[in-house]
């Protein structure tokens, strides 16, 4: 939820003292995720963006039995990503000169790739 919406959970307080749990998971379940998320999330993230806001919302269940192992939650992002990955060119990579020589500013689907192919 703090990637999705670019706030801290701690700091996080709307007008009715809701946390940024409650609040997410009621705009998402009223269809209003949009006032919730960041707007280049938004921008950039597509249809995929729900699916991973229902994921993190089902992550933060009370109950442990009603939460998804990390290894379904790990199979749910491979497959967005996978579904992600068919539409955008691989590795695209800006090589840049700096003052103390060559520089590689990686694209965020290109970082989003190399960290999938290696295991933690």
């Amino acid at each position: 939820m703090e990637l999705l919406t670019r706030k801290k959970p701690c700091s996080y307080r709307s007008s009715e003292e809701e946390t940024l749990v409650s609040y997410f998971t009621a705009s998402l379940e009223a269809g209003k995720l949009i006032h919730v998320l960041d707007p280049q999330v938004m921008e950039e993230g597509g249809k995929e963006v729900e699916e991973v806001a229902m994921l993190a919302v089902a992550c933060t269940r009370i109950e442990r039995h009603h939460r998804p192992t990390m290894r379904q939650v790990e199979m749910t992002l491979e497959s967005l990503g996978a579904v992600h990955d068919s539409f955008i060119p691989k590795y695209q990579v800006v090589v840049g000169m700096t003052m103390e020589g060559t520089s590689r500013q990686y694209s965020l689907e290109a970082e989003h790739l190399l960290s999938s192919r290696y295991p933690r």
